[in-house]
């Protein structure tokens, strides 16, 4: 009888062991996933600031607004390193270093160079190069 009850409670014990195994498997889980989440939240809440920026900025005038993207003010290229060996390597609106493959615009006044996002929206509230205030008309 005492044999059984050994057996017994080494069953109950491997049960146990096995339910804290799981329990703690499916918390780590969690975990990761509210991470994911977390990032992914931050990343929306980026681009949601951004669009509230765009669309409670200033209003420009249409011929303003039109030229930024009907005249060859701003070129539009990728960033590929083997091609950029004289670039700074960022861009001096969000201080981000450009990444391979990155859309960038190029102010063909001066010939600076922004990732294609962080250019379009300083344009919204500014007429000039964040670097050297050329105008950029």
């Amino acid at each position: 009888m005492s044999r059984h009850v050994g057996d017994l409670a080494a069953l109950i014990l491997l049960g146990v062991a096995l339910f804290i195994t799981l329990v703690i498997y499916l918390l780590e889980c969690l975990i990761k996933r509210t991470r994911d989440d977390d990032e992914q939240d931050s990343e929306t809440q980026w681009a949601r600031e951004i669009a509230l920026t765009l669309a409670t900025a200033h209003p420009r005038p249409a011929e303003r607004r039109s030229r930024v993207a009907d005249k060859d003010e701003l070129v539009l290229d990728k960033y590929l390193p083997e091609n950029s060996k004289d670039d700074d390597g960022g861009c001096v609106i969000c201080l981000e270093e450009y990444q391979d493959g990155d859309t960038r615009a190029v102010i063909t006044a001066c010939d600076h160079r922004f990732h294609a996002v962080c250019i379009k929206t300083w344009l919204v509230q500014n007429d000039t190069c964040p670097l050297c205030r050329s105008l950029v008309v």
